[in-house]
């Protein structure tokens, strides 16, 4: 009984599934591209989307579980670094960045991590690499860092929430100051010692 009630629902969604496939109309040469999983299209121009909702809003991917694996038992930090961390720890040569700038014009490469050094302590053990929070991003070697800042040659397009004036107010200034300002800690930087972000 249980058996015939699973083969019912099984018949029951092949048949809106073949309802669908067989009322879509779509051309030839679209059904080539899909079966050939050619692009659609093709862009001179790359889009970057940048999330400037309030911090509590944003979405955040987690990093891949053999990394996560891999970390201290303490450490709380299982996220990715998203574009507004990467603005954060941007090089000090480039202090007075905006993060739409930074978005449109330069691309972070690698993972922020250290590599392991095979250079041996005197006991015989592998000798630790670390950044220090105080040195000068410019001044670390880019021969133990396994990322890197580049600009490139072509901007790309940015698009934000750009949250309306009159409707949300709260969310609209912040996000103009996020975008055009330079700062480092968006809950800190943007306010400033006014009392509200439309000031």
């Amino acid at each position: 009984m249980k058996q015939d009630k699973e083969t019912i629902l099984k018949q029951q969604v092949r048949d809106i599934v073949s309802k669908f496939l067989n009322n879509v109309e779509i051309s030839a040469q679209e059904a080539v591209y899909i079966v050939l999983q050619l692009p659609m299209r093709k862009s001179s121009q790359q889009i970057m989307f940048i999330n400037t909702s309030p911090p509590n809003e944003r979405v955040e991917l987690l990093k891949p579980m053999d990394d996560i694996k891999n970390m201290e038992d303490d450490s709380e930090e299982i996220y990715t670094s998203g574009l507004q961390n990467r603005h954060c720890k941007r090089p000090q040569k480039l202090e007075n960045l905006t993060l739409a700038d930074w978005a449109a014009w330069y691309d972070f490469t690698g993972k922020p991590y250290i590599k392991q050094t095979d250079r041996l302590s005197i006991d015989g053990l592998p000798l630790e690499n670390f950044i220090d929070d105080h040195q000068n991003d410019d001044e670390i070697d880019d021969k133990t860092t396994c990322s890197k800042t580049k600009k490139r040659t072509k901007a790309r397009i940015i698009q934000s929430v750009w949250f309306n004036k009159e409707a949300e107010p709260e969310k609209h200034y912040p996000e103009l100051l996020m975008l055009f300002i330079s700062w480092r800690n968006d809950e800190t930087d943007l306010l400033g010692s006014f009392s509200s972000y439309q000031d």
